[in-house]
């Protein structure tokens, strides 16, 4: 029988009361990846990794307002600027830098949602709403262009450790109409209609 610890993962230091926080992703050691939100005067928000026993390493990226989105088994996270012009960063845990890869994609604005453990990060590039999904090798710095679906926008959400994308499509602006859909071997496949698409896994 499987047993479950919940823990409350602590602030940043120095975050008072008004405040807010989010982890959105979760490693196999345990360490999360998300957003601390900080209320009132100058209202914003850090990305965040939470290790397991200690106060969260914000990840600073000018200027301010990040949110922190996916994290991998190397403790490497991805996440974006909050605020326009959105732009992605790719933070590298071996290092501690931090990369704004944005002048790398097409579109002026950019989101990113996941990475797998060989640093491949997914997400979409355009205006207001993304159109055009990529995928960004982090160790390289290439970038490749995914298939869309005619006449629909893209957004991935998901990549696993195969380099499969998965993600959903939909007609005009997102969420009318929303289909599945995956991205492997050089091919994407609607998978028909579904209200959202999270993840995916190895298989």
């Amino acid at each position: 029988m499987l047993t479950y610890t919940i823990s409350e993962l602590p602030p940043p230091a120095g975050a008072d009361p008004p405040f807010a926080s989010a982890a959105e992703d979760v490693n196999t050691d345990g360490v999360a990846a998300g957003s601390a939100v900080f209320r009132g005067p100058g209202d914003h928000s850090e990305a965040v990794v939470w290790p397991e026993h200690a106060s969260p390493t914000v990840l600073e990226m000018p200027p301010p307002d990040t949110l922190g989105w996916a994290i991998n088994d190397a403790g490497d996270a991805v996440g974006y600027l909050r605020h326009p012009p959105v732009q992605p960063f790719l933070y590298h845990h071996d290092n501690g830098l931090i990369e704004d890869f944005s002048a790398a994609l097409p579109g002026p604005e950019s989101w990113v949602f996941d990475l797998n453990n060989d640093r491949i990060v997914t997400g979409a590039s355009g205006r207001a709403v993304p159109n055009v999904p990529f995928v960004y090798e982090g160790k390289n710095g290439s970038v490749t262009l995914l298939e869309t679906v005619p006449g629909r926008r893209v957004l991935p959400t998901a990549i696993n450790e195969a380099g499969h994308v998965a993600g959903f499509s939909a007609t005009d602006d997102l969420p009318p109409d929303p289909h599945a859909l995956i991205y492997r071997d050089g091919t994407m496949q609607d998978l028909g209609p579904a209200g959202e698409v999270a993840d995916v896994n190895n298989h």
